[in-house]
């Protein structure tokens, strides 16, 4: 069974449920789409309540999906010990834990991160999911868990997180001598945010606030990091940890525009370069590019064996 599979019949009672509802409408409005003044706009418009719900819904189950999809790199069973940095609204947790896998998850549950904790617990609890190991914790507070984890992974996580030395060095804490972490994020060092859909000033993304006004009312978008493969490295180094970075991320993500309908309507404003960069031939180019010049970035970190 897929996760789509698995969550559809469930689709009409989570609607019923106001606060899951709430919840789920509220991301329309969290990573909006960005006008020339910096104001948020809807994702979504001219929608009713119910299909408005359908589409956020399905674009969440979508990035489950992808999670999902991130974790089979790393050659995951379930023998081993997981741990999901930023659950969100539960969908890898409650999928995976229904299928038997040993996961724990962290998602944290403070006013700001719009009741996704609570709203994921509610759905846990309409679908019989069991959710002894959903966690109100930032990743920074991973060592409360006491537990050691075979695999740590994320999905577009990294970039949110405030204090990421903290974070790197609570992880380490819980991560086996064996064990490997797994994390998909943003690269900074290209000048476009995919939350918000819009280019970042070159080299100094903190100064779009120029060019977009009122962009630093937005909560969601004061909250990036802004993060970048140098810093990754500097950080892998302090806390003796080995970092890979994986190629390819910047090709498969464009050739999304043509088989993901949802991601080519969320980034409709690079479909046109796509296209040229298509016509002539660049693909196979791109797909070589070192991970410092492409985004997403995908890596993987592991205890240094020398240390």
């Amino acid at each position: 069974m897929t996760l789509k599979e698995y969550y559809l019949p469930y689709l009409n009672r989570l609607y019923n449920d106001l606060l899951f509802r709430q919840v789920i409408l509220s991301y329309n409005l969290r990573y909006s789409l960005i006008d020339k003044n910096g104001n948020a706009k809807p994702i979504f418009k001219n929608k009713s309540l119910k299909e408005l719900f359908k589409r956020i819904f399905f674009r969440q189950l979508e990035e489950a999906e992808k999670t999902l999809l991130l974790l089979k790199k790393v050659n995951f069973s379930k023998k081993e010990f997981l741990l999901e940095i930023g659950g969100g609204l539960g969908f890898t947790f409650g999928y995976l834990k229904n299928q038997g896998y040993k996961i724990f998850s962290l998602e944290p549950s403070q006013k700001e991160y719009q009741g996704s904790y609570s709203a994921a617990r509610r759905m846990f609890q309409i679908m019989k999911i069991p959710y002894v190991h959903w966690f109100p914790h930032f990743a920074s507070e991973a060592n409360k868990i006491n537990q050691k984890f075979d695999i740590i992974f994320s999905n577009n996580v990294i970039e949110h997180i405030p204090d990421l030395e903290l974070t790197i060095k609570s992880l380490k804490s819980v991560l086996k001598k064996d064990g490997i972490m797994i994390h998909n994020t943003v690269n900074y060092l290209i000048p476009y945010e995919p939350h918000f859909r819009i280019f970042l000033f070159p080299f100094f993304p903190k100064l779009t606030t120029w060019i977009y006004k009122n962009l630093n009312e937005i909560s969601s978008f004061k909250e990036i990091n802004f993060i970048n493969p140098i810093i990754l490295s500097r950080l892998a180094k302090t806390n003796d940890f080995i970092i890979k970075f994986h190629y390819g991320t910047l090709a498969d993500a464009l050739k999304r525009l043509e088989t993901d309908k949802s991601f080519m309507l969320k980034h409709k404003n690079i479909l046109p370069v796509y296209r040229c960069i298509k016509k002539i031939g660049l693909i196979k180019i791109i797909q070589k590019l070192p991970p410092l010049i492409t985004t997403p970035l995908e890596f993987t970190i592991e205890h240094n064996p020398s240390k």
